[in-house]
């Protein structure tokens, strides 16, 4: 078959390399073929594609590596597929409907698939909830889409900035908004009452810990209300795999589960592993150990909500508040007067991160079959350490966490007027917990 390639008895058999000549027009509908019908119950969640290939050359991404014109699947084909999929998720409205385009809102006509997606959930109330990742650049397409489904967003505006070091931007091949389109851009997103969201990268090449810890805190000036920072994943496909690319930046790798995602189908174990960047030469395994925990405070701040009255105020006090995290994790500093839960606690978290981090992929993919078969003692359940920290601070917001931030709070602050700054962060916390 032409444009594919599969394996049979050990041989790659292929047919005749079509690039990206294949007319969208004549692939046919999964949903309108029925062949997905099988699939339509809360177990998964529904995903729509009504365009293919990027404009932008992202290093770090597979749709990167290749340059050509923005196909599109026929607009009537994709209203009908909205209508499929609302209808047969109707009853469980709060199920978000992932739309997987690299940029939707690129477009002109994804105004009219937006109003679709709108007069569909307000006719028959799904979806109420979407996720999608909107043109990089956000100009006047992407703006006329949030207008009309910015209120159902998972996470409202996302300007994702990745990076903004000047040295990394240029090693992948990427450019962001300029601080003039940035600033209009969260002034449009606060004036329709948007909630404003960001994704950064940590591990991309000539990033440094500095650098990285300077992005983060001009991502709380510039009041974004969620900051998601992930490490940088390799992955087949993207530039950054390349053996010409990891030798020149030497980068360091280590694999971990991928979400959880296993199960055994039929006799074979299936298991996921992600290959995460570590180190560079830029930084070092300890810098990826101290963006890690800051991570799971930025993601218990942004997702969970804690205490985000106290964060504030901390930053009108002109307290950074990656000074801030790194003594929060000063262990030496606090232990006495924050307590053994303190303790405890960063200690299960450093050997969360560490004990999810293997050398190979085939180590991850044994050590999640032996979980599951429960063959060998007592293994430890990998998890998720985003929201198990989380909650956990969460579940002690009003104990040893409050503590913690006060006592950090005084190692930031010095003068005359310190009581009175410690007082009325106290105040704040003791109002947090009564809400």
């Amino acid at each position: 078959m032409d444009g594919v390639a599969f394996e049979r008895n050990g041989s790659l058999v292929s047919g005749r390399a079509i690039g990206l000549s294949t007319e969208l027009a004549t692939v046919p509908s999964p949903y309108l073929t029925g062949v997905m019908e099988p699939f339509m119950h809360i177990e998964y969640m529904p995903m729509l594609q009504t365009s293919r290939l990027c404009p932008y050359t992202c290093a770090f991404c597979v749709s990167g590596k290749r340059e050509g014109k923005l196909r599109a699947f026929p607009i009537e084909q994709v209203t009908e597929e909205v209508d499929y999929i609302a209808s047969r998720y109707k009853d469980i409205p709060d199920l978000p409907l992932y739309i997987a385009d690299d940029n939707f809102g690129i477009l002109e006509r994804d105004v009219e698939i937006a109003q679709h997606l709108r007069t569909i959930s307000e006719k028959i109330g799904y979806p109420t909830k979407l996720f999608y990742y909107n043109d990089k650049k956000f100009g006047k397409t992407s703006r006329d889409v949030h207008d009309i489904v910015g209120y159902m967003c998972f996470h409202g505006l996302t300007l994702s900035l990745q990076t903004e070091n000047p040295e990394t931007l240029k090693a992948i091949k990427r450019r962001n908004m300029s601080v003039e389109q940035l600033a209009e851009a969260i002034a449009w997103g606060r004036s329709k009452n948007l909630p404003l969201t960001t994704e950064l990268i940590f591990g991309l090449p000539m990033e440094t810990r500095q650098s990285f810890l300077e992005l983060i805190d001009k991502c709380f000036e510039m009041n974004f209300d969620n900051i998601h920072c992930y490490n940088l994943i390799i992955f087949d496909g993207i530039i950054l795999n390349r053996p010409s690319a990891r030798k020149q930046y030497a980068i360091k790798t280590k694999y971990r589960h991928a979400s959880g995602s296993f199960l055994h189908l039929g006799t074979d174990f299936c298991a996921e592993a992600e290959e995460v960047v570590v180190g560079a030469s830029g930084f070092d395994i300890d810098d990826f150990m101290l963006i890690r925990r800051i991570n799971m405070v930025l993601y218990t701040i942004s997702y969970l909500r804690m205490h985000t009255s106290f964060f504030a105020y901390i930053k009108k006090l002109g307290v950074k508040f990656t000074v801030f995290a790194e003594k929060m994790f000063d262990v030496n500093n606090h232990s006495d007067e924050v307590g053994k839960d303190y303790v405890d606690f960063i200690r299960d978290l450093d050997t969360a991160i560490n004990s999810e981090l293997f050398d190979t992929r085939e180590e991850v993919i044994e050590y999640m079959r032996r979980f599951s078969e429960h063959t060998v003692g007592n293994l430890p359940e990998p998890v998720l350490i985003n929201p198990a920290f989380g909650r956990r601070m969460i579940q002690n917001k009003n104990g040893w966490v409050a503590r913690l931030l006060i006592r950090t709070l005084a190692k930031c602050i010095t003068g005359a007027d310190q009581q009175k700054i410690l007082e009325q962060g106290e105040t704040i916390l003791k109002q947090d917990a009564d809400i």
